[in-house]
């Protein structure tokens, strides 16, 4: 994303023509599709697909689409193919440490394509347009280099922004324009105003602000010794591809300005002789200026034009006096835009230290205001839980005291009585939920698919003669496991006897809570057949308990009819057709198999036909049956040779932890019914046929990155090439958490611990932030998702704040945890008796008492008055008595005590 300038800020706009049609010829009008594909790559390249937030692995013929993005690492380059994937293609070969934005791919009346270089360097070699109303743009911070017909060398300065682009042929157009896109015209491609021709041999180097009218003092003969620098052993070997073509295209330059069909442009300040050995020279001059600075080395560079020979190009020689002539105009030019340079990248260095020196004292200052306040409100949280705790126990009894010692004393579990600032409460850890396996394993047979703690249905195939197999359940937490209802120790082999057929085992396993369990089912198929016979070849054919496609090979005529013979026990049948016709069996003594002498057998005869044949066996006990497929070729007779089938590879995306199917392809020119053979399987996970050319295909549990099978497809006759299927594992799409919120109740005075949750279907580890603090109290992070509130000395009522959770990657909702602080429970008064003396008619004053723990103010009621005298009320709990004239004896009234 371009930055915003408070000053205005130019862009470049480079619009590359083929240099002959910049003076009249014009293109064929044509039609043409776009799309990006990974033609090369090698090092450290990611891709991040457009709408995604995680980058992936890129991988050679991965197509790139309108939006995504294309990163390359400190070691990492690629090649981009446009169009359909031809030699014919427009192509971009992207250097290390490079990024490019695919920010328009169209196609219609006319092709668009634009890419957005962001930084880095890249040579474009743009040859295939075939429209006028076609377009190729490389847009960088400060270019957009337009482009038809043209080869040239873009640079994005990673320190200044600016963009030095290098024409080798054709024309290209320079326009500057404004941060918003436009030109400095207000045009969005720019116009012939403020712009500047660059023609082979030219660079223009145009940085943020530069002034429009000055653009042909940016404009100089390139500087090779500069430009070698940037390159990469990836660019010179694009340059050397592109050779031929640049040559052909600027000889017939050459040839115009010599003819005078065409003027020296006025830009260049040589003579014609030496702006056309400069020409010629171009890419000669440039390789010598590496080996001379030993920018790479004179091996790699052989290796590289070797690498080029072999592909049927022509390449430049090494040739010691390959050299730029230049003149002592363009000797000062380019000096003095070196300086401009060197400036510029001082001033942008020094502009980056004083940002980072101004943030870092930001983050100081921000850092310490935390820590301070902070430390303020643990101080205030720890002043207000004092004074709340000596105020309690000032109002409690010498044996409340003691008693409310010996509560804390529990709580913070330690022996001393003496009051400790220990928080943590002690707890004992929950027994595990978990009752998922971390690893299963066979003795015999393979897993379809890889085990996955989180898959509970397997298969497996052993051989017939496999009689028994063991099985190793790995628990991941201290489980308990039964194999069959046998219980077996994590991780020991545990015994099952097979019959043949299909056998269920079931592998059942309770977490150490002894509540949660869960089931793993696991289908093992014992083969009913170990050896077919054959009366030719070997005479025999073991069975694989995996493969049920074979091949017999080619018959001549003559040899074309065969016996086939199969063991039999009395309990598995046969069906045997040959084309689609039932074969009958013939019943013998059994003697080319290796079984039990006595052991009675069926033979068949087979007779096959001319062309291709389809022989099936099925094999069958009680309710488990399988079909072996075996193809053959009948030779001779006049019919048309056969086509081989081609087989046709594929790329695949598959989610990390997820299956997929995956569908094999093949075209075959006699439409023959094809089937498939894996040559070399996965490397990082398993693969399964389902039927036909389907197979199931499971990565490792855990991988991500690339993986590759190979396979053939076979027409009954003939195999095809062999194909592959390249897959991309890229990591599961991140569920983000689920905040929580809660209501709390507290005590007015009294501090809480709140425990805030969340809920994560990737069950990754959360952490929590507080968005928006509670506005009547503190809150202090205590360890997880626990924190310790605390009220306003003195406030009831609601108070409430925000909090996220985080996984790791996306963070979640805001939830809200709501306060109700109530106040402190209240006790009620004790009301306390008393025994007055009193002179017959004499008056006294007697004053009510009452004890309160909450020490409130009282007031006191007169329940039941004296039945001989009178009570005054005087102020509190003071009253005036006066008995009965002349009464002697008792009195006596009751009263109660009231705290509001």
């Amino acid at each position: 994303m371009l930055r915003k300038l408070s000053i205005q800020a130019l862009a470049f706009l480079l619009i590359a023509l083929p240099l002959l049609g910049v003076f009249g010829k014009e293109s064929q009008a044509a039609s043409s599709s776009r799309i990006a594909i990974i033609s090369e790559l090698s090092g450290d390249v990611q891709v991040q697909k457009s709408g995604g937030s995680k980058k992936i692995k890129a991988f050679k013929k991965l197509n790139l689409n309108q939006g995504d993005q294309l990163i390359t690492g400190d070691n990492g380059s690629a090649t981009l193919q446009f169009s359909n994937g031809t030699s014919e293609d427009d192509t971009m070969t992207v250097s290390k440490n490079t990024t490019l934005k695919f920010s328009k791919l169209k196609s219609g009346s006319s092709t668009v394509t634009k890419v957005s270089m962001l930084k880095g360097s890249a040579w474009s070699d743009v040859k295939s347009i075939k429209n006028k109303d076609d377009e190729f743009q490389v847009e960088t911070p400060t270019a957009i280099m337009g482009v038809r017909g043209t080869n040239f060398f873009a640079i994005v300065n990673p320190i200044t922004g600016s963009t030095n682009v290098t024409v080798f042929a054709g024309v290209v157009q320079g326009t500057p324009t404004v941060p918003n896109g436009g030109s400095a015209n207000g045009t969005e491609g720019g116009s012939d105003n403020d712009s500047v021709l660059i023609y082979p041999t030219q660079q223009l180097t145009l940085s943020v602000g530069i002034d429009p009218s000055s653009l042909e003092d940016q404009l100089s003969i390139v500087d090779i010794q500069q430009l070698v620098e940037k390159m990469s052993q990836e660019i010179y070997l694009a340059i050397l591809r592109s050779y031929e073509k640049i040559q052909e295209e600027n000889q017939s330059l050459i040839d115009e300005l010599q003819d005078g069909e065409r003027e020296l442009p006025a830009t260049v300040d040589s003579d014609l002789d030496a702006y056309m050995s400069n020409v010629q020279n171009l890419i000669g001059a440039l390789i010598q200026q590496a080996l001379d600075s030993s920018q790479i080395a004179t091996a790699t560079m052989e290796a590289l034009l070797q690498q080029v020979k072999q592909e049927g190009k022509q390449v430049p020689s090494l040739d010691d006096n390959a050299k730029l002539i230049l003149s002592d105009a363009e000797k000062e030019k380019q000096k003095k835009l070196e300086e401009q340079q060197k400036k510029a990248e001082e001033a942008a260095t020094q502009k980056q230290k004083d940002k980072q020196k101004e943030a870092a004292e930001k983050l100081k200052k921000l850092q310490e205001e935390a820590a301070k306040k902070a430390a303020d409100n643990a101080e205030k949280a720890k002043q207000a839980k004092e004074a709340a705790e000596k105020k309690l126990l000032e109002s409690l009894t010498q044996q409340q005291q003691q008693q409310y010692q010996e509560n804390k004393k529990q709580l913070e579990g330690t022996t001393s009585t003496t009051p400790t600032t220990s928080t943590t409460p002690s707890t004992s850890t929950p027994k595990s939920s978990d009752a998922k396996l971390s690893a299963l394993a066979l003795s015999s047979g393979t897993l379809s698919p890889a085990f996955s703690s989180t898959t509970y249905s397997y298969t497996a195939n052993v051989s017939s003669d496999t009689s028994e197999t063991g099985i190793q359940p790995t628990a991941s937490t201290a489980s308990s496991i039964k194999v069959n209802g046998t219980a077996v120790s994590s991780g020991t082999n545990a015994s099952v006897q097979l019959s043949p057929g299909s056998n269920s085992v079931a592998i059942e396993v309770t977490a150490e809570d002894g509540v949660t369990k869960q089931t793993y089912t696991l289908t093992i198929n014992r083969a009913l057949l170990s050896e077919i016979g054959f009366s030719f070849g070997d005479g025999g054919l073991t069975i694989d308990p995996d493969v049920t496609e074979y091949n017999l090979g080619n018959f001549e005529p003559e040899d074309s009819s065969f016996y086939l013979t199969l063991p039999y026990d009395g309990t598995t049948t046969y069906d045997v057709t040959l084309n689609g016709e039932t074969v009958p069996w013939i019943p013998m003594q059994l003697v080319s198999l290796d079984i039990p002498a006595g052991t009675t057998g069926l033979m068949y005869f087979i007779e096959l036909a001319p062309g291709n044949n389809e022989l099936q066996l099925t094999t069958t006990q009680g309710d488990f049956s399988t079909t072996y497929t075996f193809t053959a070729y009948v030779g001779g007779g006049e019919g048309p040779a056969n086509n081989a089938p081609v087989a046709i590879g594929a790329e695949v995306n598959v989610v990390a932890g997820q299956g997929q199917t995956i569908n094999l392809t093949a075209t075959d020119e006699d439409e023959d019914e094809l089937t498939y053979q894996i040559v070399t399987g996965p490397a990082h996970g398993t693969l399964e046929h389902v039927e036909g050319g389907s197979y199931y295909y499971y990565p490792t549990q855990g991988y991500t990155g690339t993986d590759s099978f190979t396979f053939t497809a076979f027409d009954g006759t003939d195999y095809s090439n062999e194909a592959t299927v390249s897959i991309q594992i890229a990591p599961p799409a991140n569920n983000a958490p689920v905040a929580v919120g809660a209501e709390v109740n507290a005590v007015a005075g009294t501090g809480q611990t709140i425990n805030l949750t969340a809920t994560d279907e990737d069950e990754d580890e959360l952490t929590y932030q507080i968005v928006t603090g509670p506005a009547h109290g503190t809150l202090e992070h205590v360890e997880g998702g626990s924190y310790y509130y605390y009220p306003t000395q003195g406030y009831t009522g609601t108070d409430s704040f925000t909090f996220t959770a985080f996984d790791g990657t996306d963070y979640s909702n805001e939830a809200t945890v709501s306060i109700q602080i109530a106040p402190p429970a209240n006790n009620a008064p004790v009301a306390v008796g008393a025994e007055v003396n009193v002179m017959a008619g004499t008056g006294q004053t007697i004053n009510l008492t009452a004890t309160d723990e909450d020490e409130d103010e009282l007031t006191y009621q007169i329940v039941t008055g004296p039945a001989h005298g009178t009570l005054e009320h005087v102020e509190g709990g003071s009253y005036y008595y006066y008995p009965t004239q002349g009464y002697t004896g008792t009195d006596s009234f009751t009263f109660t005590a009231f705290d509001g």
